[in-house]
C-alpha cells in the first residue's frame, strides 16, 4: 500500500511522493522505492483521457443503459417484506394476549411491546418503500453528453482529476520499472513500462524529508 510523503530540498522546495507505508514504519521495511506524485499522477490522468475515445464512449453508454434496464436486486425488499409479517404476526400475538391476560402488570409489559413492534412497523413501511421506489432512467444520449464533456476538462484542474480517478481507475500496481492500471470500465489492464525509475531518478532528491502526509496520498 502507497501512501502520500513530502519532503523540502536544500532549496526549501517541496517535493511529494508516493511511498510505500512500510517503509514509513521502519526505513528498511520495503524495496519499492518511491515515487513522484505529479509523476505518476499525471501518467494516470493521460491513460484515463485516452478511455475517452468516441468507440469507448458509445460503448460505456450502452453498457451503462444495459445494467440500468436489468430486474433490480429484490433480495433485500424481500428480507424487508419477511420482517413486516414477522413484526405483523408478534404484533397480532401480543394484542390477543393482552385481551386474554388477568395480570396488570403483565398487560403494561406486553402494552410496551405493542408500541415497540408498531414502530418497527412504520420503519419497515418506510424501508419498503424506498426499495420499491423504481430506479431513474439514463439515456444513452445523456451518458454520452456527460462522457464527452469529461473529455473536455482541463486536466489541471484539482477536481477534474479526481473526477477522472473516481470514475474510472480501479487499482494501480506500481513497481520500479513499469506501472499497470486496472479500469472501472472492464478494459483488460493496462500495463506503462517508460522507464518510470530513471524518469524519477532525474529529477531532484530532497537531501532531508520533513513533513508527511498520514494516511493517505497527496491532494489527489
Amino acid at each position: 500500500m502507497l501512501v502520500g510523503y513530502s519532503g523540502t530540498g536544500k532549496q526549501g522546495k517541496v517535493y511529494r511522493y508516493y511511498v510505500c507505508k512500510k517503509t514509513l514504519e521502519k526505513p528498511k521495511g520495503c524495496e519499492k522505492k518511491r515515487v513522484g506524485k505529479d509523476f505518476i499522477e499525471d501518467l494516470v490522468i493521460s491513460e484515463c483521457r485516452r478511455l475517452l475515445s468516441d468507440e469507448n464512449i458509445d460503448r460505456i453508454a450502452k453498457e451503462v443503459v444495459a445494467v440500468g434496464n436489468t430486474d433490480k436486486d429484490i433480495s433485500n425488499l424481500k428480507r424487508l417484506q419477511k420482517l413486516l409479517a414477522d413484526n405483523e404476526r408478534k404484533h397480532e400475538n401480543a394484542v390477543n394476549f393482552i385481551l386474554d391476560c388477568d395480570t396488570e402488570s403483565l398487560r403494561k409489559t406486553l402494552g410496551e411491546k405493542v408500541l415497540t413492534l408498531e414502530n418497527e412497523h412504520k420503519e419497515l413501511e418506510k424501508q419498503i418503500a424506498i426499495e420499491e421506489t423504481p430506479f431513474a432512467k439514463i439515456s444513452e444520449n445523456s451518458i454520452r453528453f456527460f462522457l464527452t464533456s469529461l473529455k473536455k476538462g482541463n486536466i489541471n484542474d484539482i477536481k477534474y482529476r479526481r473526477m477522472l480517478i473516481n470514475i474510472f481507475v480501479n487499482k494501480i500496481y506500481l513497481y520500479d520499472d513499469k506501472a499497470t492500471i486496472t479500469f472501472n470500465s472492464g478494459d483488460k489492464p493496462v500495463t506503462i513500462e517508460d522507464e518510470l525509475l530513471f524518469e524519477l531518478e532525474k529529477r531532484e532528491v530532497p537531501s532531508k524529508v520533513l513533513d508527511m502526509v498520514d494516511n493517505g496520498p497527496p491532494s489527489v
